[in-house]
C-alpha cells in the first residue's frame, strides 16, 4: 500500500470516529478480520508455491532430457515418445499449477466475502444510529462511503499479501504443430535389396569443403569400415545417409531410389545410428535399451549378450532396472556405449552406422561387440574408426580410407 493510500485510510478512520466511535470500532474490527483472513491462506499458498517450483524443476529436467535425446528418438523411429513424454510432463506441471490457482482464487473469494460482510455491517449500524437519532440521517450515506474506503483499502492490502505469498507461474502448454505438406511427395524406403551408393557426392560446411566427388558402395549384408583422421568427413557421410543434410551435390541411392526422394522418417525406421558421444535418457538401463517399446526377455538377453553388457548386470545395483542418471552419469563410458549398442541391436535395424562405437571398451569387450556385429549376415554394417589394426581390418569386407580436403 503506497503513502497516499495509507493517508486516505487514516483520514477515513478519523472521519468515521468523528461521526461516532462505534462506527470506527466496527470498521477496524471488520477490516482486521479481512487482514487476518489472509493469514489463513498464506501458508497454504506458500506450500503450493513450493510444489509448483518443484514441479517446474522436474518439468525442465524432463524436457531437457527429451530434447538432448531427440536425435536418438528420431534415429530409432520413436519420435512419438518425445511428444507423449513432453505432454505428460506438461500435464503434471499444469495439475500442480492449477491447484495453486484454485487456492489463490479461494483466498481472493474468502477475503472479498469478509470485506463485503464488513461493509454490510457498517451500513446497517450507521442506518440504526440514524434511526435512533444518535447521528443525523444525512450523514448515513457519507459515513457509509468512508467505511467502505477503510474496508476496501485493507482488502486491497490483504489481496496483495496473499498474492505475494504465492508464486503463480506462467506456463504455455507444449503443442505439436503440424508442418505444411511438402510440395513433393516423399517415398517410404523399402528394405534394402542391393546396395547404398554414393555417386560424385560433394559436401561443404560454410567455408569448409569436407567431401569432394565421393564415389563408394555399401552392399547389403556386407561389413565396411571408414578410417581416416579427424575432419575428413566420416561422420558427415553418416549424416548424409541418414538424410540429415540435403544441400549436397551428386546423388545418393538406396538401390535405385534417390535419397532426395525418400521420407527421412522412413530412413530412421531402417537405419540405426550409434554416435561417438552416446546419449542416455535419465531413466533405467532397460528403458534406454527398449525406448519404451515391447520386447521379449529373450530378445533383451540376446541384445545384452551381443553388446557384451550381460556380464555387467550382476555388478549393477538393480540390474536392468538400474537408474543411469542424467546422461548416463551412473555408468562408465564403456557401459554407456554397450547400452547404446544393445539399443541398436534390439531394434533390429537392417543397416547399422557406428561412429567409434567401441572406443571406450577394453579390447576383450570390443572384440566381442565387433565379432557380434560383423558376424550377423543380415546386417549391413558401416563402422567409423580413427585407428583400426591390421587384424581388425580383416573382419570387414572393405575398408574405405577418407582423407581431408587440402
Amino acid at each position: 500500500m503506497n503513502f497516499s493510500c495509507r493517508k486516505l485510510l487514516i483520514v477515513s478512520v478519523a472521519a468515521i470516529a468523528y461521526i461516532h466511535w462505534s462506527l470506527a470500532v466496527l470498521a477496524v474490527v471488520t477490516s482486521s478480520l479481512v487482514v487476518l483472513s489472509s493469514k489463513l491462506f498464506q501458508n497454504k499458498l506458500e506450500q503450493c508455491s513450493r510444489a509448483t517450483s518443484k514441479a517446474q524443476e522436474v518439468f525442465t529436467s524432463s524436457i531437457k532430457d527429451l530434447l538432448s535425446g531427440l536425435r536418438i528418438l528420431k534415429v530409432f523411429g520413436t519420435l512419438h515418445r518425445f511428444f507423449q513424454d513432453s505432454e505428460q510432463a506438461s500435464k503434471n506441471l499444469e495439475a500442480v499449477w492449477y491447484h495453486g490457482r484454485c487456492v489463490q482464487k479461494k483466498a481472493d473469494a474468502g477475503i472479498t466475502s469478509i470485506n463485503l460482510l464488513g461493509q454490510a455491517l457498517n451500513i446497517i449500524l450507521m442506518f440504526l444510529l440514524g434511526v435512533w437519532g444518535i447521528i443525523p440521517l444525512q450523514t448515513v450515506f457519507g459515513g457509509g462511503s468512508l467505511a467502505n474506503t477503510v474496508n476496501n483499502s485493507l482488502e486491497s492490502l490483504s489481496l496483495y499479501l496473499v498474492e505475494f505469498s504465492g508464486y503463480r507461474p506462467y506456463f504455455k502448454k507444449f503443442e505439436k504443430k503440424d508442418t505444411p505438406d511438402s510440395a513433393k511427395a516423399l517415398q517410404e524406403l523399402p528394405s534394402l535389396e542391393n546396395k547404398i551408393s554414393f555417386q560424385d557426392v560433394s559436401f561443404s560446411y560454410p567455408g569448409k569443403p569436407v567431401l569432394s566427388h565421393l564415389n563408394m558402395e555399401f552392399m547389403k549384408g556386407k561389413k565396411y569400415a571408414l578410417v581416416g583422421p579427424s575432419g575428413c568427413g566420416k561422420s558427415t557421410l553418416f549424416h548424409l545417409i541418414l538424410g540429415h543434410f540435403q544441400d549436397y551435390t551428386g546423388n545418393i541411392y538406396f538401390d535405385q531410389t534417390n535419397a532426395r526422394d525418400i521420407d527421412p522418417d522412413s530412413l530412421n525406421r531402417r537405419i540405426a545410428y550409434i554416435e561417438q558421444d552416446v546419449y542416455l535418457f535419465n531413466s533405467t538401463i532397460r528403458d534406454n535399451i527398449t525406448l519404451g517399446n515391447s520386447f521379449t526377455e529373450e530378445q533383451i538377453e540376446k541384445a545384452l549378450k551381443n553388446s557384451a553388457l550381460l556380464n555387467d548386470l550382476p555388478s549393477l545395483p538393480d540390474g536392468l532396472e538400474t537408474a543411469v542418471g542424467e546422461n548416463g552419469s551412473n555408468l562408465s563410458g564403456g557401459q554407456k556405449q554397450r547400452v547404446a549398442i544393445a539399443r541398436a541391436l534390439i531394434h533390429n535395424r537392417s543397416i547399422l552406422l557406428v561412429d567409434e562405437g567401441t572406443s571406450a571398451l577394453d579390447q576383450q569387450n570390443a572384440d566381442i561387440v565387433e565379432q557380434s556385429l560383423t558376424g550377423n549376415p543380415d546386417l549391413t554394417l558401416i563402422l567409423i574408426s580413427h585407428h583400426l589394426s591390421e587384424e581388425g581390418k580383416k573382419r570387414f569386407d572393405k575398408v574405405y580410407e577418407l582423407k581431408p580436403i587440402e
